[in-house]
């Protein structure tokens, strides 16, 4: 069991996105302990005043949290044999087809972070990317990406990702980010086994439409979930960690909304190549009820 950390344990949190410390809370969300999860009993959720993001405050470092989810996953999917939901199959679909269309190296090693059952890596490979990997903090579910689909999974965090002689082209984050404490680390462990002209996918819950859901406003603040990412906080994230934003090839039924990128971002000091210029638009599809921002970076020459 994962035990509730002692206080000196717990700590006031820098922004995800640009290290502020000056914050202003919203609420403190509370939890139930039960019986094999006791780690985190609550939180305060608050805006940083710098940039806008949402995030948990007080609450344990990584390590933590690696634990609970080497421990305590839920995503083997053991209620329905380690099959995905009609849901997820269809947004999983939905991505392997963007990156189909905006990856044209079938040759590409590509890595998922967080790929549960592996699930999406089968989809790539059936499209034609047969150098496939994944990594999962859970045992349970490396174990069953082979059994159901053949596809090799670490076991491991974002913050052990093995050693390779040969960096990947393509690294995915399909529903990770939102549940990392150390999110500076963690596109730096992204970077260090990505190749020099290779992409990063990221996808997330877009917090700016949590009122929308029909379980809101509390469901996606859960143990689980510590950043609540919108459009354009996920974007300050990628430009601050010298990433450039990449555009993506959609499906042609895939719904989108668009917002203009914030003049601040123009301003920025690194991301030379994420800042769109004047009138462009950042986009993030929607599939079925649930938005999810969808972006794709690449790193900046010499940051």
């Amino acid at each position: 069991m994962t035990q509730t950390p002692p206080f000196n344990q717990r700590r006031k949190r820098p922004c995800p996105v640009c290290s502020s410390l000056e914050s202003r809370q919203l609420f403190r969300q509370s939890f139930q302990e039960m019986s094999a999860v006791a780690f985190l009993n609550g939180y305060d959720v608050v805006i940083c005043k710098q940039c806008g993001l949402g995030f948990a405050d007080d609450i344990p470092r990584q390590d933590v949290f690696d634990r609970y989810y080497q421990d305590n996953s839920k995503y083997e999917y053991q209620h329905t044999g380690g099959k995905e939901s009609e849901s997820d199959e269809s947004r999983f679909r939905a991505i392997a087809e963007t990156l189909a269309r905006s990856v044209a190296a079938k040759s590409s090693r590509v890595l998922e972070i967080g790929c549960a059952t592996g699930r999406l890596l089968a989809l790539l490979r059936d499209a034609g990317f047969a150098n496939v990997q994944g990594l999962d903090p859970s045992p349970g579910c490396a174990q069953a990406a082979w059994d159901l689909y053949k596809v090799p999974v670490f076991a491991g965090s974002l913050f052990s990702i093995p050693a390779s002689s040969n960096a990947y082209d393509l690294v995915i984050s399909v529903g990770v980010l939102e549940h990392v404490e150390d999110t500076s680390k963690a596109l730096d462990c992204i970077r260090a086994v990505l190749s020099p002209e290779g992409l990063v996918y990221a996808e997330v819950p877009d917090g700016s439409r949590y009122a929308g859901r029909p379980d809101a406003p509390y469901q996606e603040f859960s143990i689980e979930h510590i950043n609540f990412f919108s459009t354009v906080s996920l974007s300050t994230y990628s430009a601050e960690t010298a990433f450039a934003l990449f555009p993506l090839v959609r499906p042609s039924g895939s719904r989108t909304r668009t917002r203009p990128a914030p003049r601040r971002l123009e301003s920025s000091k690194k991301p030379t190549g994420l800042c769109p210029s004047n009138g462009m638009k950042l986009q993030s599809p929607v599939f079925g009820a649930t938005s999810r921002n969808q972006q794709a970076w690449m790193p900046v020459s010499g940051a």
